[in-house]
């Protein structure tokens, strides 16, 4: 009796460790994706004003290290730069580290947004590609949330 439970146990923890294994080995192809989405969502609401301008985009620790989790700060700091370009592209997303991607975003010529350039509190949205009209920005994901990351520190 005691050999069948043991059978039994040793099967269903090895057909769990494998369902792991799986979703574990095909998990960064779906962060991509939703980075990728994340990033053209949120610049999407920052150029158009629309809603919180991306504010519920920011990783939590963004909105508390940067804005020290004060969305009117956050808004008014958006509002002021007056940016409004409704063009942009995604031109690559790359996979840093398990949860961290670096997309890098062309944008048309001077209208690189100063306010993602800004540093506030040593840290700062976008990382301009000298020579180019490209600059970079960071989505994280982990266990205290998923969104825009910040670069710096």
């Amino acid at each position: 009796m005691r050999t069948l439970r043991s059978r039994r146990l040793r099967g269903f923890c090895l057909a769990a460790l494998t369902t792991l294994l799986i979703t574990a080995c095909a998990w960064p192809p779906l962060e991509s994706g939703v980075a990728e989405g994340i990033v053209s969502r949120y610049l999407e609401l920052l150029s158009q004003g629309r809603d919180d301008r991306g504010w519920s985009l920011l990783h939590p620790d963004v909105r508390r290290y940067m804005f020290n989790s004060d969305e009117a700060s956050y808004l008014k700091a958006a509002e002021l730069s007056g940016w409004e370009v409704a063009q942009w592209r995604v031109s690559r997303v790359e996979r840093e580290e398990r949860g961290l991607y670096q997309i890098t975003v062309d944008f048309p010529q001077g209208s690189i947004p100063s306010f993602l350039l800004k540093a506030r509190n040593n840290y700062w949205l976008l990382s301009s590609v000298p020579g180019s009209t490209a600059g970079q920005m960071m989505v994280r994901f982990d266990f205290v949330g998923a969104g825009v990351f910040f670069y710096g520190g």
